[in-house]
């Protein structure tokens, strides 16, 4: 059995800490990862580490000097991009994170540094992307994409041939018809359901979604 791998967390804020959760169940089945502790610009979580008996090594810059693989915790599609061009500029290498208690089917694709939290569902012929999340409880049906850096909140559920576009945001609990398609860094309203395309770029919610005015 190959020795665990140096892991760190970048971001110390929620999704970092469900990341740190996931690391901790993995661990608890197979030995994978030595998780050396978080890394992030400030210390407002400081108290909730603490509790858990972890600490912020310092700021995310340190990405480039330690020896570690990478998960970034930071629900920010612009911010996870950003962090991983740093991460690879320095040669570290990202590390794919699911949930044991998620379900994963046949011929599903994980792009490098994707995350897959407790309970999320994800069928057959699905493909998710660099550094996309897929969140607590979300169901991905047969054929579903999610691109790069996506987000596909908790209790969303997406029906099959759904595309969800790189940096798109999905809300808490959204429903996406069977075919539908979200374009590039959309970001949909909780509990909207997608009946129809949206374009790129846009806000949407709603029951059906439609745009919101600027």
């Amino acid at each position: 059995m190959a020795p665990p791998r140096a892991l760190v967390i970048v971001g110390a804020g929620g999704q970092g800490r469900e990341a740190l959760d996931t690391v901790e169940a993995l661990n608890a089945v197979t030995p994978v990862w030595s998780f050396l502790g978080f890394l992030a610009d400030d210390d407002r979580s400081a108290s909730l580490l603490a509790d858990r008996g972890e600490r912020v090594l310092g700021p995310v810059e340190e990405l480039e000097r330690l020896d570690a693989d990478y998960v970034i915790g930071i629900g920010d599609a612009t911010v996870r991009r950003a962090v991983d061009g740093r991460a690879a500029a320095a040669g570290r290498r990202p590390a794919t994170l699911v949930h044991p208690a998620a379900v994963v089917g046949s011929r599903v694709e994980l792009g490098a540094g994707a995350y897959v939290g407790p309970g999320a569902v994800l069928t057959t012929n699905v493909s998710v992307g660099r550094h996309a999340i897929v969140n607590v409880g979300a169901t991905l049906s047969h054929d579903v994409v999610v691109g790069d850096f996506a987000t596909v909140g908790p209790g969303s559920h997406l029906a099959g041939n759904v595309t969800v576009g790189d940096g798109a945001d999905l809300g808490v609990g959204v429903v996406a018809r069977p075919g539908a398609s979200i374009g590039a860094a959309t970001v949909v309203g909780a509990g909207a359901v997608v009946v129809a395309d949206l374009p790129a770029g846009i806000v949407a919610a709603g029951v059906p979604a439609r745009p919101l005015p600027r």
